[in-house]
């Protein structure tokens, strides 16, 4: 199962950069789009990887799809400060908009 952490806007003191896309912003600015549900980064460090990278929540399951090219389907476990979120995803469906997949996070 691979493992994405939710970064909280107050968990954070420097400002937070995609490893895949280079979107960034300040914790300032990244307070205000995850507070109006707008944007998300993550924390993942894929099986093959040394270190955990940041991603946003467009390049997340892009990520998790290229860290296991060879599954039909990915098992996925998001964390965030109060919860666990565990789910299937096909990579075949990672071309499509993420949006819809996330806005549970922000219940």
């Amino acid at each position: 199962m691979l493992t994405a952490y939710v970064i909280s806007p107050d968990e954070r003191k420097r400002a937070l950069k995609c490893a895949e896309c280079g979107l960034t912003y300040s914790v300032k600015d990244y307070d205000l789009l995850y507070s109006n549900q707008k944007l998300i980064y993550f924390k993942f460090k894929s099986p093959n990887s040394k270190r955990s990278k940041i991603y946003c929540h467009e390049c997340i399951l892009k990520a998790m799809a290229a860290s296991e090219p060879a599954k039909e389907e990915l098992k996925i476990k998001i964390i965030t400060k109060h919860w666990e979120f565990i789910c299937t995803y096909y990579p075949n469906e990672i071309d499509g908009d993420a949006e819809d997949f996330f806005k549970q996070i922000f219940k």
